[in-house]
């Protein structure tokens, strides 16, 4: 009993420090994605500070920027340096098709490269998972300017971790 009393305090603690996703008002339009990032030990040096670039497929603005490897941030999952991404998006037809990266001779220039595309709808109202995108290397190298890249299910490990960095967002539904 004391410890089914703890976890009540620790979660409504939990409660007042952030404020939990619903899909009413301002948030009535959109769906929560979860989109996990993740490459290959090879390829840590090679695809250091690099993003994924989301883009809204009617216009292709960026909608949301994932980070690959960040060095400013620890992994979900050291193993393959697994980011869990999770993020509202309004409801539409989404795409990956490229990613920046720091340029090594110019430190403020950021490059751009193609993968192959990667689309995916939103739907509102709905808690989504649209997979790994795992950036593997051929022979044990990786190239930036022909990256391997596979969508991958690993929907059972991260909507576990999704669940366990938003606990808010999963006591809403």
């Amino acid at each position: 009993m004391k410890r089914l009393t703890g976890l009540m305090l620790v979660a409504s603690l939990a409660g007042c420090a952030s404020t939990p996703f619903t899909f009413e008002g301002e948030n009535a339009s959109k769906g929560f994605v979860v989109l996990s990032t993740g490459l290959a030990d090879a390829c840590m040096d090679e695809f250091n500070n690099t993003n994924l670039l989301v883009r809204r497929a009617s216009d292709d603005e960026v909608a949301q920027t994932l980070s690959i490897k960040n060095a400013f941030h620890s992994p979900e999952v050291e193993e393959n340096n697994v980011q869990i991404n999770s993020f509202p998006l309004e409801a539409g037809d989404y795409v990956i098709r490229d990613f920046i990266s720091p340029n090594p001779l110019f430190a403020f220039k950021q490059d751009n490269f193609s993968i192959d595309p990667i689309k995916f709808t939103v739907k509102s109202g709905q808690v989504q998972y649209k997979g790994y995108v795992f950036f593997d290397a051929v022979k044990g190298v990786c190239s930036k300017d022909k990256p391997v890249v596979a969508l991958k299910d690993m929907k059972k490990r991260d909507m576990k971790l999704t669940a366990e960095l938003n606990p808010q967002l999963f006591s809403a539904l």
